[in-house]
């Protein structure tokens, strides 16, 4: 069974309904074999609000697992992690994103303490203030902080 043939029944229900019986070219008609009249009341306008929230839903689903896709394709043409700020967060460019630390820290706070991310990765070196900002666990957020940024863009640009 082809994946269409859920959209094929319900636009052959709906042209024969409204065709042979004269019924709205709304979905509520295509239950009017099963609660008749009642597609008027209540229950129709049910049918009706449902199938807009589940066709609401079912966009937003699509166009959210399209943007993954897009910026994996981006990210795979560029042959970065990132493609709109810097390439990659280490040591050697902590000068370019050092003043973006504070915000960053912020994020990790925030981030639930029974959190995978936050048991294994501490803020400072083995924990300790004095000896610094962990570069590693703060590189890792920026990065995370850069592809959802990436991602609301691709998501602007596709609803313009």
């Amino acid at each position: 069974v082809h994946g269409w043939v859920v959209y094929a029944i319900v636009g052959i229900l709906l042209a024969f309904l409204h065709y042979r019986k004269g019924l709205p070219m709304t979905i509520k008609s295509c239950f009017y074999p099963l609660i008749g009249e009642r597609i008027y009341g209540f229950w129709g306008d049910f049918v009706d609000s449902m199938s807009i929230v589940a066709t609401t839903m079912g966009v937003c689903t699509s166009l959210g697992l399209g943007v993954f896709q897009i910026n994996a394709g981006i990210k795979k043409l560029t042959g970065y992690p990132n493609w709109i700020k810097l390439s990659y967060y280490n040591e050697a460019n902590l000068p370019d994103w050092s003043d973006r630390l504070d915000s960053l820290r912020e994020l990790y706070e925030d981030y639930p303490l029974t959190g995978d991310f936050r048991l294994a990765n501490s803020w400072y070196v083995n924990g300790n203030a004095s000896l610094g900002v962990n570069i590693g666990t703060a590189s890792q957020i920026a990065s995370f902080v850069d592809t959802n940024d990436e991602q609301i863009l691709i998501i602007w640009l596709i609803t313009l």
